[in-house]
């Protein structure tokens, strides 16, 4: 049924936006320990912020397909809205690191 869908839809956006958010906070950890952590490590926090933010990318990339532009229910508003605030987050641990 068309329910159904709509709600299989909303679980797997749900299920994407948590995978997003969880890669951009690891994205911006990682950010936040090679900025401020011992210069042996910053080889690896690097490619572990890369990992986490292309992780959060395409979780939020496949969430974007589920909310359609013209969906209007309120459950589709709300995810919009946290799919902005992890990009938003993504952002902020996107600056190159020395040596980057």
């Amino acid at each position: 049924s068309r329910d159904g869908a709509t709600e299989a839809r909303r679980r797997a956006t749900g299920r994407l936006l948590e995978i997003g958010e969880r890669c951009a906070q690891v994205a911006t950890l990682a950010l936040e320990v090679a900025t401020h952590g011992h210069e042996a490590i910053r080889p690896d926090v690097a490619a572990a912020r890369r990992l986490a933010g292309s992780g959060s990318e395409c979780a939020l990339d496949l969430a974007d397909e589920n909310l359609r532009p013209e969906e209007d229910q309120e459950w589709a508003r709300l995810d919009k809205r946290r799919a902005w605030r992890a990009r938003l987050l993504l952002q902020r641990a996107a600056p190159p690191l020395r040596g980057e």
